[in-house]
């Protein structure tokens, strides 16, 4: 599956895409907002994005809002500090298909992407 992680951190980024990548997946990561609409510009499709709430410059919610007009079937996971309750209220517009509060830990959070993608399959929803 497709994967792209967006973060500022680069040892998070290290961490997390490895991990990644070394349960199957293709990770693209993005340092930035910037890079990570750039992205999604070049018409690279993802079957999840994680993004970073908080990044300086273009923000995590900034970038969700692009990838949700750009690219309606990625499955957006938000990776935060704040609590669920900030994240929902400051980004109910834009329907996430999870949070992932700071600090998760890997298990964690390929059970959320594991549930997310199974879900969008059995409703219908398919993707790579």
């Amino acid at each position: 599956m497709r994967i792209l992680l967006v973060d500022d951190e680069a040892e998070v980024r290290r961490v997390l895409g490895e991990f990644l990548k070394g349960v199957g997946h293709d990770v693209v990561t993005a340092a930035s907002g910037r890079e990570a609409i750039e992205l999604i510009e070049s018409s690279e499709h993802f079957r999840v994005a994680i993004v970073d709430w908080s990044m300086a410059g273009i923000s995590g919610r900034d970038v969700i809002e692009h990838i949700y007009e750009r690219s309606p079937g990625t499955l957006i996971f938000v990776a935060t500090g704040h609590s669920e309750a900030e994240v929902s209220q400051r980004h109910s517009e834009i329907p996430l298909d999870g949070i992932l509060r700071k600090p998760f830990s890997l298990r964690h959070m390929i059970r959320e992407i594991t549930a997310a993608v199974d879900l969008h399959q059995r409703a219908g929803n398919g993707g790579s």
